[in-house]
């Protein structure tokens, strides 16, 4: 039984599904910096903010809502250097 629980789990990290039970990204996503747990087997499914956050494309995206459909739905990556605000002032 710890046998199929332990492909289980190491199947679906190759297959890059996150903890939360839906695929964070296959790309690279840098899934211990995201400021928010995303279910991407749910993406429409989130709270309403409005704090800003970048793409690795240099997109805006706001809140919750935003980066869960940009990273879940459009298959963007999170920057958590937030290059993209720079220069927004």
């Amino acid at each position: 039984m710890l046998r199929v629980l332990f492909l289980c789990v190491a199947l679906s990290t190759t297959l890059g599904f996150g903890v939360s039970g839906g695929p964070v990204s296959g790309n690279g996503n840098a899934v211990n910096e995201l400021p928010y747990e995303l279910d991407c087997s749910n993406p429409y499914v989130c709270h309403m903010d409005a704090v800003p956050y970048c793409t690795v494309t240099g997109r805006i995206v706001f809140g919750h809502c935003g980066l869960l459909a940009a990273i879940c739905l459009d298959g963007e990556e999170y920057d958590p250097s937030s290059k993209c605000l720079h220069g927004l002032q």
